[in-house]
């Protein structure tokens, strides 16, 4: 056996070690067509690797209305060097934009809540998402589950919010997780939870994200400040994580 099929076979093992594949797929469980979806995450790059896919999906049809944020412009994250926050800000707002633009999602925005400070401003930032959404009335948002996949407080807080006004507003919450292999073998940085994290959710869907690798990969690309690969070829990660994970109600 060659040295190009035993690669092949190890992926392979890999992606199936991964994912499950009895949980039921997503455009059986949730009809999107003539909807309007929110994605909203805390951190540009968040919405790339964890929806990546169905973001990219949700921007191909023409029946669909898709609308990107990130709550803060990602100043204090840590990435490949040292960059002080005013400039790092700046940069990321561009690489958001390019990460849009792979994506072809044509309506985002970037809010400029403190990176790292969601939780101590809680409630200024319900307040304007609270107006937020009764302006463009949504039937789906998609967010982070409670646990934040691994405890990060403004992940947390930001799901807290969206979960609390849910009663407020007519749209169901998608939540974003992964199956509990990919948790277990994920090198997330829990280091980061100012306290217990909370149980993540089962998904109870999946999507299917292979059939957007390419845009997937290119808008991942475009987080050049950031250390997405974790000293793996960011292919690689994008290939073995080709279905995404949700639950909804």
């Amino acid at each position: 056996m060659g040295i190009t099929a035993l690669i092949t076979v190890f992926i392979i093992g890999i992606f199936v070690y991964l994912h499950d594949f009895s949980i039921q797929k997503f455009n059986e469980k949730i009809k999107l067509k003539n909807k309007r979806i929110l994605f909203i995450y805390p951190h540009p790059d968040d919405e790339t690797m964890i929806s990546g896919g169905l973001l990219a999906y949700c921007a191909s049809q023409s029946n669909v209305s898709v609308t990107c944020i990130s709550t803060t412009k990602g100043e204090n994250g840590t990435g490949k060097i040292v960059i002080p926050p005013d400039q790092l800000s700046t940069i990321r707002k561009i690489e958001f934009t390019n990460a849009m633009n792979a994506l072809k999602v044509d309506n985002f925005e970037l809010w400029d809540f403190p990176d790292g400070g969601i939780p101590k401003e809680r409630k200024r930032l319900k307040n304007t998402l609270n107006s937020f959404l009764t302006k463009e009335n949504f039937d789906y948002v998609v967010t982070y589950d409670e646990s934040g996949l691994y405890g990060h407080p403004d992940h947390i807080t930001l799901s807290e919010i969206i979960q609390e006004l849910e009663s407020l507003h007519s749209y169901k919450t998608i939540f974003a997780t992964l199956t509990e292999r990919m948790i277990s073998r994920a090198s997330l940085p829990t280091h980061m939870a100012e306290a217990k994290i909370p149980s993540p959710r089962i998904p109870n869907t999946r999507f299917n994200a292979w059939r957007y690798l390419f845009k997937r990969y290119k808008a991942a690309k475009a987080y050049k400040s950031q250390d997405l690969a974790q000293g793996i070829p960011l292919w690689f990660k994008l290939v073995v994580t080709g279905w995404e994970y949700y639950w909804v109600d």
